[in-house]
C-alpha cells in the first residue's frame, strides 16, 4: 500500500515555516507524534529502548544543519525571512542526509562507507528504513520484528534476511523516496533565500551530494 508516495501511510515530516532572526527553534513534533502512535509502539514492543528514531533524526542531524545555516545567515546580518529560508534548507538537508546515511548502514558498499556490510543490522540499530518496515503492518515487517527481538547479534545469513525483509516491507523504498523529497524541498527553500549565485551553486551541490552517495 502506498499513500501519497509514502508506503503504509508513513508521514512526511512537517517543518515550520516561521522563525525570527534571533531564534533557531527546536524541530517540530510531527514525526514524534507518529512514533507515539499505536502501530509503531506495537512494532517496538519488547525491544525498544524508547528512542523516537523519527524525532531523533529531526532533533539531531536536521537541527544541527538548520542551526549551522541559520547562524551563517545571522553572521551575515541577513533579515529574518532569509534566515528562516536557510534554516529550513539546513533542516531538509539534514533529514535527507540522515535517511541516506541509514540506507548506507544497511546496503552501503564497505569500500565507500568504511563499515562492514549490514553493520547497522548486526547491532539491530533502529534506523529509519527499519522503523518504516516495522511500522508497515506487513508479514515481512513482522518477521523482521522477530529477528530484532533476539538478544544475540545477528549472523551473516540473518543480516541478509533482515535486509531483504526491510526491502519487502517497503522500508528501503520509503527512505530513498523521502530522502529525494527532502533534497528537493531543501533546494526549493534555498531558492527563496536570496543567496548569491556562487553560494547557491555550492549549497545545491551539497544537497545533491547528500542523497547521491551510492545507495
Amino acid at each position: 500500500m502506498v499513500a501519497d508516495g509514502r508506503p503504509y501511510g508513513l508521514p512526511r515530516p512537517e517543518l515550520s515555516s516561521r522563525s525570527t532572526a534571533s531564534t533557531v527553534r527546536p524541530p517540530p513534533s510531527s514525526w514524534a507524534s507518529f512514533a507515539a502512535s499505536r502501530r509503531l509502539r506495537c512494532a517496538y514492543r519488547g525491544w525498544s529502548t524508547g528512542t523516537d528514531r523519527f524525532g531523533e533524526a529531526a532533533g539531531k542531524t536536521a537541527s544541527l544543519l538548520a542551526a549551522a545555516c541559520a547562524l551563517g545567515a545571522l553572521a551575515a546580518r541577513a533579515e529574518a525571512e532569509r534566515v528562516d529560508a536557510l534554516r529550513q534548507f539546513g533542516r531538509h538537508l539534514g533529514l535527507a542526509f540522515q535517511l541516506v546515511d541509514d540506507l548506507l548502514g544497511i546496503w552501503g558498499d564497505t569500500a565507500v562507507t568504511g563499515k562492514p556490510v549490514g553493520s547497522d543490522l548486526r547491532s539491530r540499530k533502529k534506523s529509519l528504513p527499519v522503523v518504516a518496515a516495522l511500522a508497515g503492518g506487513t508479514s515481512a515487517g513482522d518477521r523482521l520484528a522477530a529477528l530484532y527481538h533476539r538478544t544475540e547479534p545477528l549472523g551473516d545469513g540473518e543480516i541478509r534476511t533482515a535486509a531483504r525483509l526491510i526491502e519487502e516491507a517497503g522500508g528501503r523504498r520509503w527512505a530513498q523516496e523521502e530522502a529525494e523529497r527532502q533534497r528537493t524541498a531543501a533546494v526549493t527553500r534555498l531558492a527563496t533565500a536570496g543567496v548569491i549565485p556562487e553560494g547557491t551553486r555550492a549549497l545545491t551541490a551539497l544537497a545533491d551530494l547528500s542523497t547521491r552517495r551510492d545507495v
